[in-house]
């Protein structure tokens, strides 16, 4: 079940490693906010199964230079975290989420795909 397949906003592109390089938290939480009101703008109406985990598939196109595949981690986390606060995921625990698979390549624009696998 795909939930998300749409373009994304060249604002969120932010690579793992520049996470950990150290930037302040205020821009970390910066960065969260905005992924939060993009996914809530999103208007997501899905009903999820929550008494099983899920295994999830969060595929990045990028118009420029892909990212690394590990390298879009700090995106799915957003997105995820995003997802559980507006309640279409009740926790990102093992217990609701068993795994995760990330895919990146160079497309014709930004775009995402998440999916229930």
């Amino acid at each position: 079940m795909i939930l998300i397949n749409t373009d994304f906003p060249k604002e969120l592109l932010h690579t793992t490693n520049k996470i950990y390089s150290g930037i302040h938290w205020s821009e970390r939480k910066r960065i969260k906010n905005d992924f939060y009101w993009w996914v809530k703008s999103l208007n997501i109406k899905v009903c999820i199964d929550n008494t099983k985990s899920q295994a999830l598939g969060i595929y990045f196109t990028f118009k420029k230079n892909a990212f690394d595949c590990d390298n879009c981690s700090f995106m799915g986390k957003m997105i995820i975290d995003s997802l559980v606060t507006i309640g279409i995921f009740k926790d990102d625990s093992p217990k609701y989420i068993s795994s995760i698979t990330y895919s990146s390549r160079k497309g014709s624009r930004n775009n995402l795909i998440f999916q229930i696998l």
